[in-house]
């Protein structure tokens, strides 16, 4: 992970990197970034469930997230247009480009949430 953390810092974005074991610590390590720590970007390094699993501990706070596609299928940054290019993908999140996707989404009702990877790999194809 050091090398992911020093191609974001090539691109001007210093990392504060945490390696989840589960995906239950991932969502729990985006929330307490976002809002303990107030992070305005929290990126994703992984593929479409760690993804899934950042997206959910975002949900309801003000950060943004960032996708860094490190997974086999990488539907979910497919579909969005990342580059599936490590460096080319930390190049995007830095220029600051973002969408909003689930303008509705509360801790309640998370759009998006069970069943992300095929509901989004089926919009695409």
């Amino acid at each position: 992970m050091r090398d992911r953390a020093d191609t974001l810092e090539a691109v001007g974005i210093r990392a504060d990197v945490q390696v989840k074991l589960r995906k239950s610590q991932a969502r729990k390590l985006a929330h307490t970034a976002a809002v303990k720590k107030r992070r305005r970007l929290v990126i994703a390094a992984g593929g479409d469930g760690t993804v899934e699993s950042v997206a959910s501990g975002l949900v309801g706070t003000q950060a943004t997230l960032g996708i860094i596609p490190l997974g086999t299928y990488n539907n979910v940054a497919t579909c969005l247009g990342i580059p599936t290019d490590v460096k080319q993908a930390c190049a995007l999140i830095a220029s600051g480009a973002a969408a909003l996707l689930f303008p509705n989404a509360t801790p309640g009702n998370r759009r998006g949430g069970v069943g992300w990877g095929h509901a989004t790999a089926t919009s695409c194809n």
